[in-house]
Order: structure tokens, then sequence, then C-alpha cells
């Protein structure tokens, strides 16, 4: 039985302002705790167009005493989400609204408050890297390389388990659609399953599709687990801070219900503050506290330092970057990929990635027809971790998130250059057989 969204709210963290000088975690004494909301600056640029904003705040009852106020001075605002994980609400403003800038303004000074933008955020790609190529569909041996094929030989393939993937939507492709258990859609209300994009398509087959359609050559890392898919991004993958926060908080709610193991979440945008006050990190640390697994794609704004998108900034998520295996079985010319975003991350400095995983001219499922195609950038890399995880599920079900971050890490081979920075590859290549093994045989102390 699934529990209510309003029922989080005793899963929350304690919310802290960093004026508040009690954050649960010291920031990097070298970087400011964010980049502070101008909202003056803001209200002025939004001129016709609303405002839109997430207010937080870890005293409940001064939180719902604001949001009053702010739907009382304007009856053009709207609150567009209740964001009970992070204790806080998204709410579009007019910006002619003297009274609501007034009202923010003294909130935000008061130190009891967060005031961010509810933001865009996108599939963590550049339309150079994440390509869809119909042109020519090479078949890569990235299974072979890493192991999974003997994995799927030993009847390891993630029956049992499931795999959330938050994202544009899934089309119902073959290789997909008879273990799509649920399908939540946070951007047009819609209940049948769908993909307007085509990137979650593509994410769920590396997670889980059967290959069907390619009789069997085109197979995803776990390709019996079930999927839930949340439409969190628009036809043009794009979508709120916001919507984001709730396809999170509709995955917790339903974690039991559909048995959710992993969340897979192909998608970012720059860190815009410290941890403790990025609605989209708090959030993900909460799915992770609820006993779900959380990998995120660290992004494609590399090569340079400090590029990891938000919410690979979150500490518990599994931040993944991507590596080109050139097309071979062979490990010994695997590279970093040139695109794939690099640690330390902003305002907090923490080393991220946490791991590699392929993630050039990968092949997958379409959203347009029941052929496949190809795609490239750390979007790819991510469901390739989030299908391990699933079989790591799988074979230890008693195995926790940590667990199953700590056991991809330390199996975790290094590249042929071993020198390569943490803050470049993470700790190294996935190496699927060998966290499996461990897994298996994992023992809590």
């Amino acid at each position: 039985m699934s529990i209510g969204i309003g029922s989080l709210s005793n899963l929350t963290p304690t919310y802290s302002s960093p004026s508040l000088k009690n954050l649960s975690e010291p920031a990097s004494a070298k970087a400011p705790l964010n980049e502070e909301l101008s909202l003056a600056e803001t209200f002025t640029k939004s001129s016709d167009k609303p405002v839109s904003l997430i207010i937080q705040s870890n005293d409940q009852e001064k939180l719902a005493s604001l949001k009053a106020q702010l739907l009382k001075s304007d009856q053009s605002n709207q609150v567009t989400a209740d964001l009970p994980i992070i204790n806080g609400f998204s709410i579009d403003v007019s910006a002619q609204d003297n009274e609501a800038l007034q009202s923010l303004t003294q909130a935000q000074q008061s130190g009891a408050f967060a005031v961010s933008l509810d933001q865009n955020s996108d599939f963590t790609s550049n339309d150079l890297f994440e390509l869809q190529n119909t042109f020519s569909p090479i078949h890569k041996e990235t299974n072979v390389m890493l192991g999974v094929e003997k994995l799927h030989e030993q009847g390891i393939k993630g029956k049992g388990t499931c795999i959330c993937v938050i994202d544009s939507g899934i089309a119902m492709h073959p290789d997909l659609k008879d273990r799509v258990v649920a399908f939540k859609d946070c951007v047009n209300g819609r209940q049948e399953p769908y993909d307007d994009n085509g990137h979650g398509t593509h994410v769920a087959g590396i997670c889980a599709g059967d290959g069907r359609s390619s009789d069997g050559k085109t197979v995803g890392v776990a390709p019996e687990a079930n999927i839930v898919g949340v439409k969190v991004l628009d036809q043009f993958g794009n979508g709120t801070t916001s919507q984001i926060i709730k396809g999170i908080q509709w995955a917790i709610a339903n974690k039991n219900k559909y048995n959710i193991d992993v969340i897979n979440m192909s998608l970012g945008r720059p860190i815009p503050r410290t941890r403790f006050l990025d609605p989209m990190t708090i959030a993900v640390q909460v799915a992770e506290k609820c006993g779900i697994t959380v990998v995120v794609s660290a992004g494609n704004d590399g090569p340079g330092a400090s590029t990891i998108c938000s919410p690979g900034n979150a500490p518990n998520a599994i931040t993944v970057g991507a590596f080109d295996d050139y097309g071979t079985p062979e490990t010994d010319d695997d590279w970093p990929a040139y695109f794939s975003s690099q640690g330390p991350t902003r305002f907090d400095n923490l080393e991220k990635p946490d791991i590699s995983a392929p993630g050039v001219d990968i092949i997958s499922c379409s959203n347009e027809n029941d052929g496949y195609v190809q795609m490239s950038g750390t979007s790819m890399a991510a469901p390739f971790t989030a299908g391990v995880a699933a079989l790591m599920k799988g074979v230890n079900p008693k195995l926790r998130p940590k667990d199953i971050k700590s056991i991809l890490m330390s199996q975790a081979a290094p590249f042929q250059q071993s020198d390569l920075s943490r803050n470049i590859v993470g700790a190294g290549a996935i190496t699927p057989q060998e966290s499996l093994a461990q897994a298996a045989d994992f023992k809590r102390k």
C-alpha cells in the first residue's frame, strides 16, 4: 500500500537557512553558500511574466503564513506545487505585486526562509553530445565489455526489482512495455505512458530493455526488472525544479506499492547553491533516506573543473560520469568522455563523480517506432549504473543504498592512465561482475 504525500512530512530533513548558523554539516570555508537571489532584480526582469519561486522553511507555521500572504496579495498568484519533502512549496507570483515582493524580501532577510528560482532543468545535454543518430547505428559491444552478458547467462537479470526512470516519459516500445508497471505524468497529467521527446525511452532501454525488437542484440542491463516511468520533462526536454521534485515525491510515496528499488535521474542544471539549500538535491537526499538508490548523471558540461550538475551534488546519490569504450570489448582503450562534467562541486567542494560508465554512441530504444537510436552523454552512463544497482538488489534484497554505492565504488576499475583524478572519473570504471559478486556475499557488520 502506498503512503500518501501528506505522510511524508516526518521523513523530511530539518531545513535550516545558512543565516541561522546551524547547518548540519559545514560547507567549505573557501566557498560562498549560495548565489543570493536578488528578488527586486528578479521581479524587475520578469516584466509581464510571473516570477516562479520555491520557498522553504523549517518553521511550518511561518511557511503556511507566508503562503497565505502571497496568495492574498494578488489573485493571479498561484501555488504550483506543495513540496513537503523539502519543507516548501513552489509558487508563481505576479511581477507587479509589490506587496508580495516586500513579504518575500522580509522573509529572505529574516533567515527563516530560503527563496530560490524554480529553474528549468533538462537532460544534462548539449545537442552536440546527446544527438539521435539513425544514420550509423553501429551496435557497440558495451554489455560484452562490462561483462553484463555473462551475468545474464547466469540468470541474473533483475527479476523482482524495479527501476523508476524520472525523465521525459516512456514510450511503449516492445522491449519495455510488458514491464512498465506504473506511469506518472507531472507535465501534462496524462494517464497512459508516453514519451514526446525520446530521452526517457532511451534511458529506460539502457536500464532494462529486453532486446525483443532486435532479437536479443540490443539488451539493457537489467532486462527483467520492472519499470516505473515518471515524466517531469516536456517534449523539448525541459522541466522545472518543482516538477522534478514532485516526481521524486511521487516515487517515494509509491515506493512500497511498486517495490521501487532504484531511481535514475539523467537530468540536471548548474548547481545554484550549497547542497543544504538546493531544493532538488535535498529531495534526492530524502529519497535515499527512504531506502531508494538514486543514480544521477554528472552532466555534459566538461571537461572543465566544477561542472557537475545538480542534483549530482547530492552526497548520497551515485553520480555517474561517462567514458568512451571506442566500440571494443577491451578495456585498455577506455577513456573519459571529453564532455563528462567534473568535480569538485560548486560551493561544497565535494569529490564527484562517484563512478564512470559507458556514455558514448549508446544504442537503445526509440520513442518513435519499434527500433533503436544512438545517443551520447552522461545521461546514458547513469542508466548503465542504475541497471547494475538493480541487479545487485536482485541478488541481495537486504542491500541498502549506501551499501550499493560503497560496493560499486570499491570494485571500480582504474583507467589505463591510473593517475586520473577522482574529480574526473570518480572511483573508476563500473565493474558489474565484480560488484555483483560482492553484493551476493555482502554481510553488514
